[in-house]
């Protein structure tokens, strides 16, 4: 799959990982939001996950995690989940 080809003409996208969240997830969606936000510079690109540990205050635009899982989006074209096994 090519994700970029496939997010094509999305205008709102969400990224979101597992409850409680560990390094590797805040590591992923943190990734996946910067790669994002720099690929696709006219899309919003919105992180949600809980509440980052302090320690992870060292990565570029922590505090663009949205915590409270109530953006000021209504709708997403495009919600990726990330770290998250299954059901």
């Amino acid at each position: 799959m090519e994700l970029l080809k496939e997010l094509e003409g999305a205008k709102y996208i969400a990224i979101a990982g597992h409850t409680r969240p560990d390094g590797d997830c805040i590591g992923s969606v943190m990734g996946m939001y910067l790669y994002l936000k720099n690929a696709l510079q006219d899309a919003v690109v919105i992180p949600m996950i809980e509440e980052p540990a302090p320690e992870f205050n060292c990565i570029k635009d922590i505090d663009r995690i949205c915590t409270s899982f109530a953006p000021q989006v209504s709708e997403f074209d495009v919600f990726i989940g990330l770290d998250c096994s299954t059901p």
